[in-house]
Parts: structure tokens; C-alpha cells; sequence
């Protein structure tokens, strides 16, 4: 999926991360200097009714809170495949697992 466009708007250049739900890259703006990230959801021709509306229910739910803590959902959309996504802001920074310590002895 690097390289693809997204809303001939949105250009995947790296993988970030992949989780239960989605995959999550680093996208630039076409015509923006700006980065951001943006999550596909996985198997999205497969996956159940329910976790589409779920998928949509996130984006709504993030897009309309606004707090420092929370990252803004900026776009909600669907590829011509009509596989969702959602675009959001990018913070840079470092990995969470680089802080968690493993619990084996």
C-alpha cells in the first residue's frame, strides 16, 4: 500500500503499526507540507457489519472531542475499494513499547 493515494489526497509512505482492527501509516498531503497518520481497516471486504459501524463510530466519537490528550481525527473517508479510513493528526514520538517493560522473570 505505500505509494497509494487516498482521496487523491493522502499518500502512504511508511507503516507505522498494524493491530487488531487496522493498520496505521504515515501519510503526506498532497499539496500541504504536513504529515499524517491514517488508519485502514483490516480485511474491510470480509470484515462484519458490526465492525464497520464500529470503525465509523470511532472516527465520529474522536472527530468531536478536542482535548490534549485525545489525537484529532481530521477526515473519514472510504478508498474506491470502500475499504474506511480515518485520518488523523501525526504525533511524533517515541514508540509506547519502548517503554513497557516485560514482565518475565
Amino acid at each position: 500500500m505505500i505509494g497509494e493515494m487516498l482521496k487523491d489526497t493522502y499518500r502512504l509512505v511508511e507503516e507505522v503499526a498494524s493491530g487488531g482492527m487496522g493498520t496505521v501509516f504515515v501519510a503526506e498531503h498532497k499539496t500541504l507540507p504536513r504529515r499524517f497518520a491514517v488508519k485502514l481497516l483490516k480485511e474491510a471486504p470480509k470484515a462484519s457489519p458490526e465492525t464497520l459501524k464500529r470503525f465509523e463510530r470511532e472516527a465520529t466519537i474522536a472527530s468531536s472531542l478536542g482535548h490534549p490528550n485525545i489525537v484529532e481525527v481530521v477526515d473519514f473517508d472510504r478508498t474506491p475499494d470502500g475499504e474506511p479510513f480515518l485520518v488523523m493528526e501525526l504525533i511524533e514520538g517515541q514508540r509506547l513499547s519502548s517503554f513497557v517493560t516485560s514482565a518475565d522473570p
